[in-house]
């Protein structure tokens, strides 16, 4: 994200005071202070998702034309009439603020005053004409110059405020790339437009926080404290597990795989192991071969857009929009017995033979054993650190199955129940 979002532009709540706000807080060693001023009413909760998608769209030359219900869409807004309603008072309330910066730390360079958008007007042909301001664009194309973008769709709107603040400030000098922060409650609350009363903010902040956990961004947060003294301790800001534990079973160090699920999120991660196994099969079709997996793989994590891994697909406008859209969610990962065994194999580290991986196989591929489950179980051994003791329990039962001990048919019942058991178990 801009830097500008350190200032939490769009506040996360509606304010009691419509046409004015004024910021003065000190987040650790990050003193700002700022003035929002509007002659109408100033922008709040999902007018941000607005915002973001016209610096998605927005050209070099500061221009954004889309038709309404593209707009809507790249929003997340879905159709209806409602939705337009609240599209036009989103950019309206969007190009009436204007914002004075008073204090704000050097490193990140922002103007001592500055707009968002220009008014929006409709072009002959339909579509809307909408200029984001010079400041704002500076902002833009400074991001688009780095080759890390930071912004993840699936961060739910109710906490887009709280990460875009969370996310500039990972972007500070000193803050390392660990995520860990603390921050003073009131402060936080403050600067998110979180206003009321003291217990209602935090509830409201406590909210944001568990949507960022929900979505992969945060794994540890907790408020410490009371009163005026109370802060917001965040331990990590960690990445999905079972997207780290996928690329593990590809090979990719875990350094790496937890670097890139960071700056592309589990979803963007899927689509770019898609992308790269789309490059290797292309490849073979054409009578060549992929040496070195891993590395087709990183090179494609590493820079999506040489491979066009990230590209969003261009959808063309409905005919007749639906009454409703409800938003897609981001999908599980789906593991098949070769994706389990390639897990195996990556995090065995010794523990299992091939002659265990080859009953596992065995297992997998006639159906006594589910996919799905022990993915799921391998991946969470990894979060938690226990896959060294889940790998020497599957070995001791892979053996057990593989050599059963003799007394006929009801030896063999007990190894059959306590298959089945497990498997009930594993998808418990």
């Amino acid at each position: 994200m801009a830097p500008l979002f350190l200032l939490a532009l769009v506040s996360a709540a509606r304010s009691s005071t419509d046409t004015t706000r004024s910021v003065d807080v000190l987040l650790g060693t990050v003193a700002l202070a700022y003035t929002a001023r509007s002659a109408t009413a100033l922008p709040y909760g999902a007018d941000l998702r607005v915002l973001l998608a016209l610096i998605q769209q927005v050209t070099e030359t500061g221009e954004v034309r889309l038709t309404v219900p593209a707009l809507l869409q790249a929003a997340g807004l879905g159709y209806g009439g409602r939705q337009h309603e609240a599209l036009f008072a989103a950019l309206d309330r969007l190009a009436a603020v204007t914002y004075t910066v008073q204090q704000a730390p050097a490193a990140l360079g922002l103007p001592g005053a500055f707009r968002l958008v220009m008014p929006a007007f409709r072009l002959p042909g339909g579509e809307l004409q909408i200029e984001v301001s010079p400041e704002m664009l500076a902002q833009v194309l400074r991001v688009r110059a780095n080759p890390a973008p930071t912004f993840r769709p699936e961060i739910p709107s109710s906490a887009l405020a709280l990460y875009g603040v969370l996310d500039t400030l990972q972007q500070l000098p000193g803050q390392g790339q660990t995520g860990a922060l603390s921050l003073p409650l009131l402060g936080l609350c403050e600067l998110l437009g979180l206003s009321g009363r003291p217990d209602n903010a935090r509830r409201a902040l406590l909210a944001m926080v568990e949507d960022l956990r929900s979505a992969g961004y945060i794994s540890r947060a907790e408020i410490r404290g009371q009163g005026r003294r109370a802060r917001l301790e965040i331990a990590d800001a960690g990445p999905d597990a079972e997207s780290v534990a996928l690329l593990c079973g590809e090979r990719v160090s875990r350094s790496r795989a937890t670097t890139f699920v960071r700056r592309h999120g589990a979803a963007g991660v899927r689509r770019c192991l898609n992308r790269a196994r789309e490059v290797r099969a292309d490849m073979e079709d054409r009578g060549g071969q992929v040496k070195n997996w891993t590395g087709l793989l990183c090179n494609v994590l590493d820079d999506p857009d040489r491979y066009g891994a990230l590209v969003a697909p261009v959808v063309p406008a409905p005919v007749a929009p639906p009454s409703a859209v409800t938003p897609l969610a981001e999908p599980d990962v789906v593991y098949d017995s070769a994706d389990v065994i390639r897990l195996v194999r990556a995090l065995g580290k010794g523990t299992l033979k091939e002659p265990h991986q080859q009953a596992l196989r065995q297992r997998l591929d006639g159906g006594h054993e589910d996919p799905q489950a022990w993915g799921r179980r391998l991946s969470q051994a990894v979060a938690s650190d226990t896959i060294v003791e889940v790998l020497e329990q599957l070995a001791q039962e892979l053996t057990r199955v593989a050599s059963p001990r003799p007394g006929g048919p009801l030896g063999q019942d007990v190894l059959i129940a306590a298959g089945e058991q497990r498997s009930g178990a594993l998808e418990g």
